[in-house]
């Protein structure tokens, strides 16, 4: 069961086979201001579009600590219209870090993998 909830912001461009995702994270329930870590991973699949989507992140691990360690992640995420959802998984161990739902602004659709880093909002 999951122990820390955050609130969250995902950016996402998608190029057809190929794109960008970035998680910010907030204490839950907060989102001014700089976010406390950002996840941010490449991928690759079939999807297209961009979206700027807010919700909650429910995991396994703190991501302050999951940043200090130098944790890398693998991740799946599903696209539909103004829907985003993200699986996380620790690399190369398969730990499952948690998962996201979040809904907002945007036109994106597909299903894709990749992977990413737990970082400092400025990096």
């Amino acid at each position: 069961m999951s122990q820390y909830v955050y609130t969250i912001r995902c950016d996402v461009a998608a190029i057809l086979v190929g794109g960008t995702l970035n998680i910010s994270f907030w204490p839950y329930e907060q989102a001014s201001g700089l976010p406390s870590t950002v996840f941010y991973g490449g991928f690759g699949g079939l999807a297209v579009g961009a979206a700027n989507t807010w919700g909650t992140a429910w995991l396994n691990y703190d991501v302050d600590w999951l940043k200090r360690e130098g944790w890398t992640a693998r991740f799946e995420a599903n696209f539909a219209a103004v829907a985003t959802n993200v699986n996380l998984w620790g690399n190369p161990g398969g730990e499952v870090i948690g998962n996201t739902a979040a809904g907002g602004v945007g036109v994106l659709v597909g299903i894709v993998g990749g992977e990413g880093h737990f970082g400092d909002p400025t990096t």
